[in-house]
């Protein structure tokens, strides 16, 4: 069972239920993880540090479409200065009207240094990417960042020639790790036990079956 532990100095319990219908058997609990969640931020389109050349705010996202708009930025910004050394990912969900058109490309998203005008990664999206039409479709950036404090702008280029919406920016870091414990179950004298850690100790807390969490 996935989790995000955010804060990461608070107690934790994995705990089981028993309803009493059925013989269930608990043989061991692992913990494992291969990402740590280190920062994660979300903007709403409709944000003062969310530029846009192009387009209009359309319910929860921004929009441009063929008939009122010229090609230009959908988006720009939000110059982010506060972001720490290391690999980074950010996330645009994008919707389409019409993925079986052709093939073309419909946005170009980057993300790109303002201090030196440098683009630390970029990626072509074409029509033919999106899987349905009419729905949001997540497209991920990653890139490395060594100057913490640089401004950084998240860009989306749009090309003038679908229907393109925009419903938010999401950036998060992500660091690797190969951190896992398991802990075994004792029934031998029908109790419950509990494990926790604090610093760099696990204690083992245990109870009959007929004491409650």
């Amino acid at each position: 069972m996935p989790f995000d532990n955010i804060p990461t100095d608070h107690r934790l319990e994995f705990r089981i239920y028993w309803y009493r219908v059925a013989k269930v058997t608990a043989r061991d609990i692992t913990i494992g993880k291969s990402t740590n969640l280190m920062y994660k931020k979300t903007w709403s389109l409709s944000e003062p540090v969310i530029g846009h050349r192009t387009g209009r705010l359309d319910g929860e996202g921004w929009s441009a479409n063929t008939q009122q708009d010229g090609e230009g930025f959908l988006t720009f910004g939000p110059y982010i200065s506060v972001v720490p050394a290391g690999s980074w990912e950010v996330n645009w969900p994008l919707m389409i009207d019409n993925h079986s058109a052709d093939n073309a490309k419909v946005a170009h998203i980057e993300a790109f240094d303002f201090e030196t005008k440098e683009i630390l990664a970029y990626r072509e999206i074409t029509c033919q990417e999106f899987e349905r039409p009419f729905e949001y479709k997540n497209f991920n950036l990653k890139y490395i960042q060594v100057n913490p404090s640089h401004r950084l702008e998240f860009r989306t280029y749009w090309y003038g020639n679908a229907f393109i919406k925009m419903k938010n920016l999401q950036l998060k870091s992500m660091e690797f790790t190969s951190f896992g414990k398991v802990w075994s179950i004792f029934d031998s004298h029908k109790e419950k036990c509990m494990f926790y850690k604090t610093q760099d100790f696990y204690h083992i807390h245990t109870w009959k079956f007929t004491n409650t969490c």
